[in-house]
């Protein structure tokens, strides 16, 4: 393997220790209380000095009652729904693959044939697509409609909401649905306007557009990370991605911790496959050196692959349990890695009698017929080998016992 595809720097790292630092969740905390303020302080504008034709909006809306308060908060839930639908319908149409959808406490992944459903109580007022161009023509003009496609939904909402509650229409449900529904999407789309930073943890739709809008270096990023995307979408094995490509992704310097950590997981995978355990070394231990500022999610599942690497390929059991501590195990995904860490983490706990189980079911929920699987069959079967290693020890073992 070329030297320029070995990491700049390769850092001599502690293991992971401890739990990650509350700052991200106090952070989306305030987000959300200034969200909630700021929406106090419009509301009360709009109804004190705002034109007459507003006044009947916020009339309607009460929350004096338990009916009024499930009307407010199925409008929340129906906003929140209608600015997702948005993204959803342009990336359709604008032939991206759909690759995951959520929509408060609710997540639904697919790929390959596999689906996985998580609900969580921490993500109540979120809502995301995740999303990947099939091709990577007009990616970014593409990717901007995408994006738009969201406030816009957000904004007809609000304006046909207004409609049915200033035009006292027929009621289907109570004018306090219509009057939240109404203000609440308004809210969204105009604080939508106000950019969350680039280097913020989730980019709002406003950064991400401006951001290709610029077409300066986190565009590039993206690109990346879309390339990248492709090349699981399509199943391809990782000694088969383009060397170009991998020199690409050596040589460039992002600014994302994400971005940092993909790449650096994507480049352990290719280097891996091809022989070069070494590199792969060093590429995996490039990625833990950013892992504590990526998202969550990327985080739990680069902590499992690299405690699975430490345990098969440096046999350091003791770094790899360091590492499953942090690791959820039911975030995983796609399913036969899920099991695979399952069944690697009860080898590094001293429980291999357990880990045959896992490996069978890693092993049916292999897809058929894609290469990138092969990949996955061949770290699988180390871990069947590892297990099979330590098994007819505890055999014995349990068998003397049991003569005595």
């Amino acid at each position: 393997m070329p030297a320029a595809l070995l990491p700049a720097h390769q850092p001599s790292l502690p293991e992971p220790t401890g739990t990650p630092a509350w700052s991200a969740a106090s952070l989306r905390l305030a987000c959300y209380a200034a969200l909630l303020l700021a929406g106090l302080a419009l509301g009360l504008l709009l109804g004190s000095f705002g034109p007459p034709w507003t006044r009947p909006l916020f009339a309607a809306l009460s929350m004096n009652t338990p009916a009024a308060l499930a009307a407010t908060l199925a409008a929340t839930a129906a906003a929140l729904l209608i600015h997702e639908l948005g993204h959803v319908l342009a990336a359709v149409l604008l032939d991206f693959q759909i690759l995951g959808v959520s929509l408060g406490p609710v997540r639904l992944q697919w790929l390959h044939g596999k689906h996985a459903f998580r609900f969580s109580v921490g993500r109540l007022f979120s809502g995301s697509v995740a999303a990947l161009p099939r091709d990577m023509q007009n990616w970014r003009k593409r990717t901007m409609w995408v994006i738009a496609a969201g406030p816009a939904a957000t904004l007809a909402a609000s304006i046909a909401a207004g409609c049915v509650v200033i035009l006292q229409l027929p009621e289907v449900v109570p004018h306090t649905f219509w009057s939240a529904l109404a203000q609440i999407n308004f809210l969204i789309f105009v604080l939508g306007f106000i950019p969350n930073g680039a280097r913020a943890p989730v980019r709002n739709d406003s950064t991400l557009f401006w951001t290709l809008l610029h077409d300066g270096p986190e565009a590039r990023e993206l690109e990346l990370v879309y390339r990248i995307g492709q090349l699981r979408l399509h199943a391809i094995r990782p000694a088969d991605y383009p060397e170009t490509l991998m020199g690409r992704l050596a040589a460039f310097r992002a600014h994302r911790p994400d971005t940092k950590v993909l790449l650096a997981r994507t480049l352990a995978d290719w280097a891996l496959d091809s022989g070069d355990v070494r590199a792969a070394g060093l590429w995996d231990r490039e990625a833990i050196a950013h892992v504590r500022d990526c998202d969550p999610r990327l985080r739990n599942s680069t902590l499992a692959a690299s405690a699975c690497f430490d345990l098969i390929f440096r046999d350091d059991a003791t770094a790899a349990r360091a590492k499953f501590a942090e690791v959820d195990l039911d975030e995983l995904f796609p399913p036969c890695f899920a099991h695979r860490a399952r069944a690697a983490r009860l080898l590094a706990v001293d429980l291999p009698h357990r880990a045959p189980a896992e490996i069978i079911r890693a092993q049916y929920a292999l897809p058929l017929g894609l290469s990138y699987y092969d990949f996955e069959r061949m770290l699988l079967a180390r871990v069947h080998l590892q297990a099979l290693a330590v098994l007819p020890v505890e055999t014995g073992s349990h068998t003397a016992r049991r003569a005595n």
